[in-house]
């Protein structure tokens, strides 16, 4: 799943880079919702834009949080079972930080 998501999102000339297609889907976006907000009269403001970007943060903030919370949930919960059980690599090695 890792991989599929890093190979939509990031570019494949310069993988530091966001995709060119994703790009394009943003770009797309943004004109449709112009497009049709000026088909509908509905006149969208600076202070409009601001209320939608700080929700759009918040969205992404607390998905983030979510998303970390069960990452470090699991491994903390993985650390522990490969300890109990004898197969954390870390003590059955002898290393060194």
């Amino acid at each position: 799943m890792k991989k599929i998501i890093a190979w939509l999102v990031l570019s494949s000339k310069d993988p530091q880079r966001i995709s060119l297609m994703l790009k394009g889907i943003f770009t797309a976006a943004v004109t449709y919702i112009v497009f049709f907000a000026g088909i509908f009269h509905i006149n969208v403001g600076q202070s409009d834009i601001a209320i939608l970007s700080d929700a759009v943060v918040k969205i992404v903030e607390t998905a983030l949080t979510f998303i970390s919370a069960i990452v470090t949930i699991v491994g903390l919960f993985r650390k522990i079972h490969t300890t109990v059980t004898g197969t954390n690599q870390v003590i059955n090695q002898d290393a060194s930080i």
